[in-house]
């Protein structure tokens, strides 16, 4: 008989238990609508990143003096908003245009350097989100990164 009485009190407790978190988990959705608010734009800033291949490759020629360079970049965009990746993707031969464009002015001495590298990073990442607020796109880009860099 005592066996008897220990499981029907251990049962009775698992119930009570059960009963009491799902009290808990159903009383906990009546959040305030605004504090619903503040935790999605929580959850915006905290999400991963999020990155996107530039493919293919840019390849472009450097006049340098009497002498050419040939440069290729291989170049991925990151984001922690998925909206700025999917502006990247839809204005894409606007932002492709642009970047050739930005990288045949630049000069081979300077790229050679790590310096010279960074700056070229930071500027196409200005020329990208140029291009983005110029087609009216509500999210920017954080940075653009090297995949591959070779020039020749």
């Amino acid at each position: 008989m005592n066996k008897r009485v220990l499981i029907a009190a251990g049962v009775v407790a698992a119930l009570g238990v059960q009963g009491a978190l799902a009290l808990f988990f159903l009383t906990r959705g009546d959040a305030d609508p605004a504090d619903e608010a503040g935790s999605d734009a929580a959850e915006v800033v905290s999400q991963r990143a999020i990155y996107h291949n530039l493919r293919p490759p840019f390849v472009v020629t450097l006049p340098y003096g009497s002498r050419q360079f040939m440069l290729q970049a291989d170049l991925a965009v990151m984001a922690h908003d998925p909206v700025a990746i999917e502006s990247v993707i839809r204005h894409g031969p606007l932002i492709r245009a642009e970047i050739i464009s930005y990288l045949t002015d630049l000069d081979p001495q300077r790229i050679q350097s790590k310096d010279g590298k960074q700056d070229m990073l930071d500027g196409l990442t200005a020329l990208i989100n140029g291009a983005l607020e110029g087609q009216s796109a509500t999210s920017s880009v954080e940075a653009v990164l090297f995949n591959n860099l070779v020039m020749q």
